[in-house]
């Protein structure tokens, strides 16, 4: 939460949604003064800088007290003014499980892929998003947003899945995505017909067909 804070006529402000992802780094900005001091009121540091914006970068945990005063002279001289502002830390410990690997058979139908449910550390607006990668380093949007995913059926191509968890707190949104899994898809049967010696044999209407022999290859 921030407390109000002015110096003369001026307002003294933290740059929007002192919310940060777990493990993230946030910059803070403060305008509104000539010079700054900045203070971790965990830590116990300080910062000062005479220009007229001060940008400050660290990762935080939950709970921690940042304490901005702004100076109307250079050099944190004159008169002042402190605000304080809280970080909330919006965390996602376990994005959940996603059910296990699967081969089908060339324009197959794979299973349904069920996940479990992720563990938050925030009270946070909970979204999916679930991807998927024909080569396991890029990923795209696979179309849905549930706890579940039902692939397409008729696959041709072995695929990659993933469901990433989003947790929105007060306009910060942190992703984490699971493990994925792989869906192999066999290649098709290649069925050749044979008569004699001859690939593409040609015979008349009504004649039989001797010597024939079917080859199933596998790739």
């Amino acid at each position: 939460a921030n407390s109000g804070a002015s110096i003369g006529f001026e307002m003294l402000t933290a740059s929007k949604g002192i919310v940060v992802c777990e493990g993230s780094t946030q910059a803070i900005t403060i305008s509104g003064a000539v010079s700054y001091t900045f203070k971790d009121k965990n830590s116990v540091t300080s910062l000062t800088d005479s220009t007229t914006t001060m940008s400050h970068s660290s990762s935080y945990i939950d709970g921690t007290i940042l304490e901005f005063t702004g100076y109307t002279g250079a050099g944190g001289t004159g008169c002042s003014s402190t605000l304080y502002v809280s970080v909330e830390v919006n965390g996602i410990s376990d994005p959940g499980t996603i059910s296990s690997n699967q081969t089908i058979c060339y324009d197959g139908t794979p299973a349904n892929l069920t996940g479990t449910a992720p563990t938050l550390t925030a009270s946070a607006d909970l979204t999916y998003r679930w991807e998927k990668s024909t080569d396991g380093d890029s990923y795209t949007p696979a179309g849905a947003s549930t706890q579940n995913y039902q692939p397409p059926s008729n696959m041709v191509s072995s695929t990659h899945y993933r469901r990433v968890t989003i947790a929105t707190l007060h306009g910060e949104v942190c992703e984490l995505a699971s493990e994925p899994i792989f869906i192999k898809v066999e290649s098709p049967e290649n069925i050749v017909v044979r008569a004699g010696s001859v690939a593409t044999p040609i015979i008349c209407a009504g004649s039989t067909i001797d010597d024939i022999a079917k080859e199933v290859a596998i790739f």
